[in-house]
């Protein structure tokens, strides 16, 4: 749970209806909504472990998978804006990796740029769903995606991801995939290749 907002969190409990959930990772910054207490009496009813975690945490599982924690760098407290402090994953299976990211602020990506994670990976979600506020060429540039997706809803009218974000994958040709126009995106890869799936 990348963050504890209402937007980030909301389906989780439907989702915990169709499977078991063993483990689920937060920042541990906690929220008064509804969202968030639904959420934690489904963790509840389930009996699965909620594991606080920041920046340095990472997961191995068997088939090679790893999971790293980049954002945030310390235990976030209650009153820290969810942007500041959302949780920013890296995962990877053998040459490619993925940077997973929720709504950042430009604080938050100069803190992951002043802790000196690596952030170079071949595919990135889009923070922040492509907003220049957050996707600054700066970020960018550090991750170096050789694909990017973003997620956005049909007929959005919030004029993302910003052109000028667009404008900077264009210029490097790497290609931006959006499930507003693209429908639901599929990645598949085996470690070495990328194969990219478009609904539409």
């Amino acid at each position: 749970v990348t963050q504890p907002k209402a937007s980030a969190i909301d389906a989780l409990p439907a989702l915990l209806d169709r499977y078991q959930v063993e483990v689920a990772l937060t920042t541990g910054q906690p929220a008064a909504s509804d969202a968030y207490i639904a959420l934690f009496d489904a963790w509840a009813a389930q009996q699965t472990q909620v594991v606080p975690v920041t920046a340095g945490y990472r997961v191995a599982v068997d088939d090679g998978v790893t999971l790293e924690v980049l954002h945030p760098q310390l235990a976030p407290p209650s009153e820290a804006e969810p942007e500041d402090v959302g949780m920013v994953l890296r995962l990877s299976y053998g040459d490619t990796s993925f940077l997973i990211t929720p709504d950042l602020s430009p604080e938050a990506e100069q803190a992951l740029a002043e802790a000196g994670w690596y952030t170079g990976s071949t595919v990135l979600e889009l923070p922040s769903r492509g907003s220049d506020r957050a996707s600054s060429a700066e970020f960018l540039q550090a991750v170096q995606p050789q694909a990017a997706v973003v997620s956005l809803g049909a007929g959005s009218r919030q004029n993302l991801p910003a052109p000028e974000v667009v404008s900077w994958l264009d210029e490097r040709a790497i290609p931006l995939y959006r499930t507003d126009h693209d429908g639901t995106v599929e990645i598949v890869t085996d470690g070495r290749t990328l194969w990219i799936y478009r609904e539409r």
